[in-house]
This record gives C-alpha cells, sequence and structure tokens, in this order.
C-alpha cells in the first residue's frame, strides 16, 4: 500500500466522520426544536391556567370579564379598570403564544386552536374599545395580526347562552348535568 491510497484512505475516513457527524448534528436539532415547542405549548397552557384561575374562583370577576367583553359600557368605573387589566394580562398572554408561533417555537397545530380563541376576542366588543386605547403598547406584529380579523361581531359566552348554543342542546345542558 502507497501513500496515495493510505490519504485517498484517511479522506474516506474523514468524509465518512463528517457525514455520521452532520446526521448526529440534525438529529440534535430535531430533538432540540421538539423539546423547545413541547415546553413552549406547556408555559402557554400553564399562562392560560394562570389567567383563567381568578375567573374561576371569584363570580365577580368572572361577571366583570364576560359583561366587559360584550358591553363595557355596563360596568361601573372599577368594573372597568378591572376589565381593563384584564384585558392587558390577557392580550399580553396572546401576545407571547403569538411572538412563539413566529419564532417556530409553537406547533403550528397547537397555535391554530389559540388563534381561533384569540380571533374571537379580537372580535369582541369589549376588547375593540380597549384595543382603541392601548395597541400601540404591543409588538406591531402583534397588532397587525389582531386587527387582521375586522370588525367587532363575536360569538360570546352570553351570546351563545341567549341563543341557546352554549354546552349543548340548550341553555339549560349545563343544569341537566349534559
Amino acid at each position: 500500500m502507497n501513500w496515495t491510497a493510505i490519504g485517498a484512505i484517511g479522506e474516506i475516513l474523514g468524509a465518512a466522520g463528517v457525514i455520521i457527524t452532520l446526521v448526529y448534528l440534525a438529529r440534535q436539532v430535531r430533538q432540540n426544536t421538539r423539546a423547545t415547542r413541547l415546553a413552549t405549548a406547556q408555559s402557554i397552557s400553564a399562562a392560560a391556567r394562570d389567567w383563567n384561575r381568578p375567573l374561576l374562583l371569584d363570580r365577580e370577576l368572572a361577571w366583570t370579564f364576560q359583561v366587559g367583553t360584550e358591553d363595557p359600557t355596563k360596568l361601573d368605573e372599577k368594573e372597568q379598570a378591572r376589565f381593563i387589566e384584564l384585558c392587558f394580562s390577557l392580550l399580553r398572554m396572546f401576545e407571547d403564544a403569538h411572538y412563539q408561533h413566529q419564532q417556530g417555537a409553537l406547533d403550528p397545530d397547537i397555535w391554530k386552536g389559540y388563534e381561533k380563541l384569540y380571533a374571537a376576542y379580537a372580535k369582541a366588543p369589549g376588547f375593540q374599545a380597549y384595543w382603541k386605547q392601548r395597541r400601540e403598547t404591543f409588538r406591531p406584529e402583534f397588532r397587525e395580526f389582531i386587527e387582521g380579523y375586522g370588525s367587532p361581531g363575536v360569538t360570546t359566552w352570553g351570546t351563545l347562552k341567549q341563543e341557546g348554543e352554549y354546552l349543548g342542546s340548550g341553555s339549560d345542558a349545563f343544569a341537566a348535568g349534559r
């Protein structure tokens, strides 16, 4: 065996090493992307639970949110202040999820569900009123996203209940335990 053959074998082994390294790195990147997406989904889900918890524990706060979403003019001054804070924290959570989606850190299938929810709130009259006053406090990309959903006209819990569509076949479906 001459030096040329040994050199060729060395180059082949070196190329194989590079290919193995690239395959390994690609696999690591895929695993890291998956882990990042899982962590992001868990974080956003936890934020949603944390945001909802006070509404579940405080009927007055839940009422304030429901009425404020549908018609904030029906709230007194204190209730309007609480509604503004609820809007702010909910929209910040939405903005974070939107940003994570834009950065590729949130699985597209998970984002689709959040997007539908965000679109509904973005159209609610109470959020529209809040948005007109505070839109400049959010990122331009998020403003574009929210404003891309058009004028008010959301179906809220209250309108679903009035139309007999909430939780099944009628407003008393909940009371009947269905």
